[in-house]
């Protein structure tokens, strides 16, 4: 299929059988090499948002693992990459890890139960028109929406950024408590994760959409290594367990699974209208068609395989996917590449990351929620629509002041 063609409605419950049809090699060299780079920025990246969603860090890899592939088989993107993001990691930060009571063990069941009914959602929403849910969620919304989880998953951030501990409430208790605790900053924490945050903005400068998280997480790696991580105080990731993940159905009680369903609902709102934004702007942007209902498939496909591989919600993100779309990526086989890389990973060098500082972690975090705030979509709206810009003004504050999952539903209702 040629890149102006029209592309994939129509496609049927499994694109796959479309676009292999007319693979070839020297498409597979391109997808070969945008999925390398996708890894590379995707491995890190997903250590750094299970640690937001307060989950094992290992949890951010299995979702990579499998998600890329369920998406290969039954998305109609070419461009997309699915796996956790900032948004969804924040809403299992504030929901499903206060419902573990502190068991990592059963958070982590709890997550990916909350995945797998998400997937069920999902699928099965496909013959009733949730393909339609998305459109409640307006592009105003989404813009204040984005603004304020970026503030708000910037206030997560912080404590580990100074190395303070006790951190609590909404963002602007979790902001005047960072003020207050400021005396108490640990130091070596706070330069370890400046020195990475300045070391990403001037590799982005010296080298724009490249995957350069890798670069960074190494040399940090390297620092701590030669530094002695133990001597410093500064935290660090710790053992990974190597080696695939089990598959299986998560360790909850049948009484779990009615309090995950609110949340569920809310992270299939996120989950989906994330996926088709950003599906649709690179589509666009490649001169073909998306199938909105196919995508409500491949969303659903994603989050059961990450479910039954004992990660947590995930969904199509836009940093991920423009990492994808710059390294060259033709067809979902980028994916797949990404998904062989981090199987490497898992098998060989999950002890390469023992000396990953918490700091650096933080620091991949903000680095992600700064492209997610964009000033001068604000700006416009504001001149287009006044009640629009309102809108998306309420949807920033509700989301300060009560979280995401209210905020977001807070700006929704006021909108319709």
């Amino acid at each position: 299929m040629s890149e102006g063609s029209s592309g994939w409605s129509g496609a049927g419950w499994i694109p796959i059988l479309q676009w292999m049809h007319s693979y070839d090699g020297s498409r597979f060299r391109l997808d070969l090499i945008a999925g390398l780079s996708l890894a590379a920025f995707t491995i890190p990246e997903s250590l750094a948002y299970a640690s937001l969603a307060q989950l094992p860090p290992i949890t951010g890899l299995y979702c990579y693992l499998v998600a890329g592939i369920a998406y290969a088989i039954f998305g109609t993107s070419r461009q997309l990459a699915v796996g956790p993001t900032s948004a969804l990691a924040i809403v299992i930060a504030t929901s499903i890890a206060t419902l573990g009571a502190g068991d990592v063990t059963r958070t982590l069941g709890l997550a990916s139960a909350l995945a797998l009914i998400v997937g069920i959602v999902s699928i099965a929403g496909r013959g009733i028109g949730l393909a339609n849910a998305a459109y409640f969620i307006s592009d105003p919304i989404l813009t204040g929406f984005k603004a304020g989880a970026a503030l708000y998953i910037a206030s997560t951030q912080l404590p580990k950024l100074f190395g303070i501990e006790g951190i609590r409430g909404n963002f602007f208790g979790r902001i005047a408590h960072v003020i207050r605790e400021l005396p108490a900053t640990h130091m070596p924490s706070l330069l370890i994760g400046s020195a990475a945050i300045v070391l990403f903005i001037a590799l982005q400068r010296r080298f724009p959409g490249r995957p350069t998280t890798l670069a960074v997480v190494a040399a940090s790696i390297v620092v701590m290594s030669m530094l002695g991580a133990g001597a410093t105080g500064i935290k660090i990731v710790g053992e990974l367990p190597s080696g695939l993940p089990g598959f299986g159905l998560p360790d909850i009680h049948a009484s779990d699974i009615a309090e995950l369903i609110p949340t569920a609902l809310a992270c299939f709102v996120l989950a989906y209208g994330e996926t088709i934004s950003v599906a649709r702007s690179f589509a666009q942007k490649h001169g073909y068609d998306i199938d909105p209902a196919q995508e409500l498939t491949a969303v659903g496909a994603a989050n059961l395989a990450t479910g039954l591989a004992h990660g947590f919600p995930v969904a199509g993100g836009m940093s991920q996917t423009a990492v994808n779309d710059m390294g060259g990526a033709t067809s979902p086989m980028a994916l797949a590449v990404n998904s062989a890389a981090v199987a490497l990973t898992l098998l060989l060098l999950a002890g390469f990351f023992h000396n990953l500082a918490e700091p650096v972690l933080a620091a991949i975090v903000l680095m992600a929620a700064s492209h997610l705030v964009k000033v001068e979509d604000l700006r416009l709206l504001r001149l287009a629509s006044r009640q629009e810009f309102r809108v998306s003004l309420l949807a920033l504050v509700g989301v300060l002041l009560f979280g995401l999952l209210d905020g977001l539903l807070l700006a929704a209702v006021a909108r319709w």
